[in-house]
């Protein structure tokens, strides 16, 4: 049995083949598809195709491809998040008239459940930094900001995405309702 794989001529399997022709990249072997055993080459290369085809979109599927929330869990997670439609908006690099449509199912939403969780990992990090500045560092009160701009001031990193400060307020309330539920009573400040 013939492999079509491979050249016929050298053995080579730097074989190119398209609609009308194939060659091999390391000997002078070459068919067009005025040859009857073309169609057998062809064959072959559309049945490699499909297979690496098929394996990339399985990855793509249970690995890379994001999940897609629906208009409630959206706008559940943006309220949870303390966000506008504006500054969900901004921080996502979409229009905020995009989001509202997306928010009231008039407009299918793309896969952005990865967005949606670096920012709520973002808030986490930010509870937690804030709870570790009281329990060890003897912060009397929680700081917070009013101005993105001032916020952004203190943190690079937060300069660089241009977070809104109302997630920075969402983590320190949240901070300040964890710190409360362990018996520890602060206030939040600017």
């Amino acid at each position: 049995m013939t492999d079509y794989t491979q050249c016929p001529e050298c053995g080579s399997d730097d074989l190119t083949i398209n609609t009308c022709e194939a060659w091999c990249g390391d000997c002078s072997w070459h068919i067009t598809d005025q040859a009857p055993a073309f169609d057998q080459y062809r064959t072959a290369e559309l049945a490699h195709r499909d297979t690496i085809t098929q394996l990339v979109d399985s990855i793509i599927d249970t690995q890379l491809a994001p999940i897609t929330p629906t208009a409630i869990e959206l706008r559940a997670r943006r309220e949870a998040l303390g966000l506008s439609q504006q500054q969900l908006a901004s921080a996502i690099h979409v229009a905020q008239s995009t989001l509202a449509q997306w928010e009231s199912g008039k407009r299918r939403i793309p896969g952005i459940r990865p967005e949606l969780n670096v920012l709520e990992a973002l808030v986490e990090d930010f509870i937690d930094d804030l709870v570790d500045q009281v329990n060890t560092g003897g912060a009397e009160s929680l700081r917070t900001y009013l101005a993105d701009t001032d916020w952004w001031a203190t943190d690079p990193v937060v300069n660089a995405l241009a977070l809104p400060a109302a997630l920075h307020r969402v983590a320190a309330a949240r901070a300040a309702a964890k710190l409360h539920r362990s018996g520890t009573t602060i206030s939040i400040t600017t």
